[in-house]
């Protein structure tokens, strides 16, 4: 077995200069500062997913073409593959590849942040939830309290119950004013 055969590589990056509106450079610095995905992850996660790229093309159809509204030069990396679709897919479409760029930055940021808005609206229905279980909770540790010896290990283990739900409210408190992401592994 050749051990070149075990290792992948990486696809290699392409440099590409596009023009962009205000819209488009907001949403690309969205995308990389609020949801950490880099210029190459964002294309290549168009062109994985057939379905999402004929939303982009539909959005594209869309906003139209509006070369005067694209102030804003920017070089962006995709990967060479990813490069040679774009290209490809504008010239099947009758569709400017800087406007099927600024399509796709536009849609996916907008499509992440419709994802994020619906998450925390039910973040915060499930922190009311949370809060309510808080009250019930107290109320229940005096109980055992009164009822049980100091040091017993039904109160123990209690603490700690309650320890993890506290701070399972305070990460989606965190969550629904900064945006930080609540960590699944969180005790």
């Amino acid at each position: 077995m050749e051990v070149s055969k075990l290792i992948k590589s990486k696809e290699p990056d392409a440099r590409t200069t596009c023009t962009l509106t205000k819209e488009g450079g907001d949403s690309l610095a969205c995308l990389t500062s609020e949801f950490g995905l880099t210029q190459k992850r964002i294309f290549s996660s168009i062109f994985e997913q057939p379905s999402l790229l004929d939303a982009v093309l539909d959005f594209a159809k869309t906003i139209g073409d509006t070369p005067e509204q694209r102030q804003t030069r920017k070089s962006v990396v995709i990967g060479k593959k990813d490069l040679k679709s774009l290209n490809e897919i504008s010239k099947s479409n009758g569709l400017s590849r800087d406007l099927l760029i600024e399509s796709t930055i536009r849609f996916l940021a907008l499509l992440l942040i419709k994802d994020k808005d619906g998450r925390i609206a039910k973040h915060k229905e499930a922190l009311g939830r949370l809060n309510d279980l808080w009250a019930t909770m107290g109320t229940l540790e005096k109980e055992l309290f009164e009822l049980l010896a100091d040091g017993d290990p039904i109160l123990e283990r209690y603490s700690k119950v309650v320890v993890v739900l506290i701070n399972l409210v305070n990460e989606i408190e965190a969550e629904i004013a900064t945006g930080a992401n609540i960590d699944p592994e969180g005790i």
